[in-house]
């Protein structure tokens, strides 16, 4: 018993060191698990848990920023192939990419971030362990953008898109031509939508095999054409419209009938379409207004002789209302006989009135003081020359000319023709002096210039001859004409009418003419004429007449000096300068030229 008792203590000393070292261990290896496990959670402290994948991308050790960047670049997975749309023989293919699929980045990241931090700290060692060993993944799937795909399927919509055409019948060169309709076309964007969004959903969610989408096309199909209806109306196109406008007829020819009338289809109850005439009435306003010249009868002003003594007209020719398609009128009227097939329409015409009536007073007209004057002799003519130059005269007296118009001589007295009462006489023709018809006319507008020019009224149109006329006195005022080439005219600037009236002197061979109306109030200065650039004639000219007797020599064209002849009028009213104006006349020099009968001694030269 002693024995026992004195060894006990012997054992629980020896179990004792190896108590203390177990512990010591224990307690080590767990303040080891402890250090590590804060040293790893200070490693990835602001970053995923190693082992943590989103899909198949790993996210562990990266922080919130580079696992979204990491991510983004991932998804979708390149190459994802397009899904396929297609309408009969055409296709097209979508692509799965960005522009259409949309990836839940930013909830994937949170996901992944959160795995190990969220709940108890037995929970959160349990996730990162897990993720660690066994790994986590968090699943992920795109979802179609509809904003995207509806943009794609609208721009697909108009490369569909085809309008309804109906039935037509035109008509070219004479001929009827049928042109079949066409059914319209439409995308139906909300039913293939539908149809497109669960093909795309598919393949975000990772499937490959998708049968192609079949497009919804809308259309509604042409009406047909009752073809009997088309006999009246082409007999229509092809005739021709007379137009009457009181004692005037015109055609509107077919040519003009097929541009402003169109066929065009009307669909009827039976579902069918008839032809219906249809009238371009802009067209047809402008055709007519082109034939509204053709139409029209010009009013006719009256010619008045002005007796200063009684202050009163005498009526040398009465005025002449005329008339006027009024073309809109017109317009309505031809397109109702259109589309009636009227063979024939009357369309109205308005009268026009003349600016100068036989009815009007010197006082309307403030026909009441000389405002211009000039004069010429004719002295020494041939009674031809007198003849035409009193033919002339008469035919420009009277004439009334507005304020704000402009007068023209040619317009005045006509053409110069044996018909309208001129007889032969020299003229100037080309570069020489021949005898023709109506010498003498332009002494009737030299002297009608001079009126107007000293009267200070603006010069339009004046041209001077080709040399020196002796009958004009000092040259540098004179005005040629030659109908219809060669013009004189002026306008008339004042506030009231001018009369031109004529005054002819047989006696003594002095052509007048003064413009009545009334003053404007300005002055008129004459400054010239002054020559220069003076060149001496040729030496004349003999030539042979075999006309003339023997031993006869007669000149038929006198030596005349070329030069430049310049006139300044300066027209003033008060200190203000209207018009101040340089006419230059510039004259060729002109030869003698003498005939002689056969045989006759030539003087020398």
């Amino acid at each position: 018993m002693k024995n026992m008792d004195a060894t006990r203590p012997r054992g629980r000393r020896a179990r004792a060191p190896f108590l203390s070292w177990l512990l010591l261990w224990v307690g080590g290896l767990a303040a080891l698990v402890v250090v590590s496990a804060f040293l790893w959670t200070r490693q990835y402290d602001r970053r995923v848990f190693p082992g943590v994948s989103v899909g198949i991308v790993s996210l562990g050790g990266h922080t919130w920023e580079g696992a979204h960047t990491r991510l983004t670049k991932a998804y979708p997975h390149e190459p994802l192939p397009p899904v396929q749309v297609q309408w009969g023989e055409h296709r097209w293919w979508v692509p799965a990419t960005r522009a259409f699929l949309v990836y839940p980045v930013e909830d994937s990241v949170e996901q992944a971030y959160e795995i190990g931090r969220v709940g108890s700290p037995q929970r959160q060692w349990q996730e990162r362990i897990h993720a660690l060993m066994h790994g986590h993944r968090i699943p992920i799937s795109g979802r179609v953008d509809a904003r995207g795909v509806r943009a794609w399927l609208y721009t697909l919509a108009t490369r569909i898109y085809r309008p309804l055409r109906e039935p037509e019948v035109i008509v070219e060169e004479g001929r009827v031509r049928y042109i079949p309709g066409a059914p319209s076309q439409e995308l139906d964007v909300d039913q293939t939508w539908q149809r497109l969004y669960h093909a795309l959903q598919a393949r975000a969610q990772g499937r490959l095999n998708i049968p192609p989408v079949e497009l919804v096309i809308r259309g509604v199909a042409p009406s047909p054409m009752d073809t009997r209806a088309l006999e009246n109306v082409i007999q229509r196109l092809l005739e021709p419209l007379r137009l009457k406008a009181r004692d005037r007829y015109l055609a509107l020819d077919p040519v003009a009938v097929r541009q402003v009338l169109t066929i065009t289809p009307k669909r009827t109850s039976t579902h069918s379409v008839d032809a219906q005439l249809s009238v371009d009435r802009e067209r047809l306003h402008t055709i007519l207004t082109s034939l509204a010249d053709r139409y029209a009868r010009q009013p006719v002003d009256a010619r008045l002789d002005y007796d200063p003594q009684r202050d009163a007209f005498t009526v040398i020719s009465p005025s002449l209302d005329g008339w006027a398609m009024e073309v809109d009128k017109a317009t309505d009227q031809v397109a109702q006989g259109l589309l009636q097939g009227q063979q024939e329409v009357s369309i109205p015409a308005g009268p026009v009135a003349p600016r100068v009536p036989d009815t009007a007073t010197p006082a309307q007209l403030g026909i009441r003081e000389i405002v211009g004057e000039g004069q010429t002799s004719f002295r020494g003519s041939s009674p031809a020359r007198v003849h035409n130059i009193v033919r002339a005269a008469e035919a420009v007296r009277g004439v009334v000319v507005p304020p704000g118009e402009i007068f023209s001589f040619n317009d005045a007295v006509g053409a110069i023709t044996a018909a309208n009462g001129y007889e032969d006489s020299l003229i100037i023709w080309g570069d020489q002096t021949a005898v023709g018809i109506g010498g003498g006319v332009c002494q009737v507008s030299t002297t009608l210039f001079r009126a107007v020019f000293f009267a200070g009224l603006p010069i339009i149109e004046r041209w001077n001859h080709g040399y020196i006329v002796s009958w004009y006195g000092e040259p540098g005022l004179d005005a040629t004409v030659f109908s219809p080439y060669v013009d004189f005219k002026f306008k008339n600037t004042t506030p009231a009418y001018l009369l031109i009236q004529p005054i002819i002197d047989l006696d003594r061979g002095v052509l007048t003419f003064r413009l009545w109306g009334t003053s404007p109030g300005w002055t008129v200065e004459v400054i010239g004429p002054t020559q220069e650039d003076v060149v001496q004639p040729p030496p004349p000219l003999y030539k042979e007449d075999p006309a003339l007797p023997p031993g006869t020599i007669r000149q038929v064209e006198w030596a005349k000096p070329g030069m430049t002849v310049r006139v300044r009028r300066i027209v003033r009213r008060g200190d203000e300068v209207i018009e101040d104006e340089e006419f230059v006349s510039r004259y060729q020099p002109w030869r003698a030229v003498f005939l002689y009968g056969p045989g006759t001694e030539v003087p020398k030269k």
